[in-house]
């Protein structure tokens, strides 16, 4: 009578083969998870470009040549308390219906919907993807694995770039979410040039 099921050896070649398979699979399966920072600072990059356009079209918030550098009064009654150096955060605050709203002299801060903080002081646009509490570092030779991300606002024009090397490596390389490795060697390589520049 022949016996059914596997020898140890077979189950033992079968578990090697598996293991293998396994280790040369992973770090290419990795790389297939979005990276879920660079999908916020898209997000908020693209939000940023399209509430600057909104605003710069709108000629009941900003006239004139001055553009985000205009500091008077908007002619629009719902804005018309956003006034002075402020008056860019104080308009995007009320456009992206923050919540959680802190103001200290020129610094608003503030939570969207999503579950990111926002702290802006024009020109600067900081967010922090996750909050533990601790302070958080953007990119740079002492922080690898940041939770914050900075942005500048050009307020002459509107136009948004990335301040850390990789919020600029991320606004780089749009497309592909889940090339974490690429995005990691380019902020290398901006923060080297940044780096020998100065």
């Amino acid at each position: 009578m022949k016996k059914k099921g596997f020898t140890l050896a077979e189950l033992l070649i079968t578990m090697g083969i598996i293991g293998i398979v396994a280790a040369i699979l992973a770090p290419s399966l990795g790389n297939l998870k979005p990276d879920s920072d660079k999908a916020k600072v898209l997000k908020v990059y693209n939000t940023l470009l399209k509430v600057n356009q909104e605003m710069i079209e709108d000629p009941g918030l900003y006239t004139g040549e001055d553009g985000f550098q205009d500091t008077s009064a908007p002619n629009n009654p719902d804005y018309s308390s956003c006034t002075s150096g402020t008056k860019y955060a104080c308009i995007l605050v009320k456009k992206l219906e923050a919540q959680d709203i802190n103001i200290s002299g020129t610094k608003y801060t503030f939570k969207t919907d999503d579950g990111i903080k926002w702290e802006i002081s024009s020109p600067q646009v900081l967010i922090i993807t996750e909050d533990d509490g601790k302070t958080p570092c953007t990119y740079s030779s002492t922080c690898k694995k940041p939770k914050a991300f900075s942005f500048i606002v050009i307020l002459h024009t509107g136009d948004v770039i990335g301040q850390d090397p990789l919020t600029q490596a991320y606004i780089l390389n749009p497309y592909k979410m889940s090339d974490k490795k690429k995005d990691y060697d380019k902020a290398a390589t901006l923060k080297a040039v940044s780096t020998n520049q100065e």
